[in-house]
């Protein structure tokens, strides 16, 4: 990104962002290299749960979380419109029906 380009964003009106949540128009710079950052309220437990799993497959944790995000994103993205059960939900269902009773 040119130095243009940064001035170019820094200019922008950014009212209709905050006023409806939505990207403004503004030059096109390749959305998918641009990144940003998004807060995350994680309980104490859960934060260290996931410091722990990153320290374990040797990566940071945000590069862990994203890794996540992306795979949820992805099974979210293959699943039809119009399921109304989550799928790991039913076959979660399936697989109880299809154990032998005791």
């Amino acid at each position: 990104m040119d130095a243009r380009a940064v001035q170019d964003i820094l200019n922008m009106d950014h009212s209709q962002v905050i006023a409806e949540g939505e990207a403004a128009e503004g030059p096109d710079l390749g959305a998918e290299n641009l990144e940003v950052n998004k807060t995350l309220r994680l309980s104490l437990v859960m934060a260290q749960a996931i410091e722990e799993e990153a320290k374990r497959r040797g990566v940071k944790p945000s590069v862990l979380m994203r890794g996540w995000i992306e795979d949820g994103l992805r099974q979210s993205a293959e699943r039809p419109a119009n399921l109304s059960v989550p799928l790991d939900d039913l076959l979660r269902a399936v697989q109880q029906l299809a154990r032998p009773a005791a």
